[in-house]
């Protein structure tokens, strides 16, 4: 939400924004994606996994490339 504008101008925009049927560079590039392997990966992806090691959480990936 855009702090400064009305709840009106903010309803607006997130029913113009649901209506998209494309998704965008910046959607996926703007924030961290979390994930895990499924146990259909194969071992030596899910070795890479530190939750599957029970050695940490979830990997995390940024969405920004350089």
């Amino acid at each position: 939400m855009i702090p400064t504008a009305s709840k009106l101008s903010t309803y607006s925009m997130v029913i113009k924004d649901g209506k998209r049927s494309r998704i965008t560079k910046e959607d996926l590039c703007d924030h961290d994606w979390e994930f895990r392997f499924t146990i259909t990966a194969p071992e030596y992806w899910r070795n890479l996994d530190p939750s599957w090691k029970h050695t940490g959480p979830a990997m995390r990936r940024s969405g920004i490339t350089t």
